[in-house]
Order: C-alpha cells, then sequence, then structure tokens
C-alpha cells in the first residue's frame, strides 16, 4: 500500500503490506478488493488475514494460465 491523497478526502496511508498489519479497525469496511497484487507477493497468507480482519466481504482475483 503507498501514499493516497485525494483533493476532497484528507487520506494518507503508508503501510507494508508483507509485515504490518492493515491500519484499519476489525470489519471496518463493507468490501475489501484485491486485484493482481497477492501472487507477487513471497508469502500472502498474513495479508490475506488482515484483509479477512477487516473487510465484512471481498473478492480477490488472481491472474490464470486458462
Amino acid at each position: 500500500m503507498d501514499l493516497v491523497e485525494l483533493p476532497h478526502l484528507p487520506l494518507s496511508i503508508k503501510c507494508d503490506l508483507a509485515n504490518e498489519p492493515l491500519p484499519f479497525a476489525d470489519k471496518e469496511f463493507d468490501f475489501v478488493y484485491a486485484r493482481h497484487v497477492i501472487e507477487d507477493m513471497y508469502d500472502p497468507f498474513p495479508l490475506l488475514k488482515e484483509m479477512e480482519r477487516v473487510g465484512k466481504a471481498g473478492y480477490i482475483e488472481t491472474p490464470s494460465p486458462m
């Protein structure tokens, strides 16, 4: 995750997804979305656990050879 700045919403977050917990409360989000991220991680399981912790529901998309 990197620094995000939106003019209409003051938001600034930086987090090492491989080594740090996500800086959000349990079930803070209704939906968590990850597209083409998990497959590039050496060990994606800590991030997957964090996504489950902070989201009520979600979607993960990874590439497929098919």
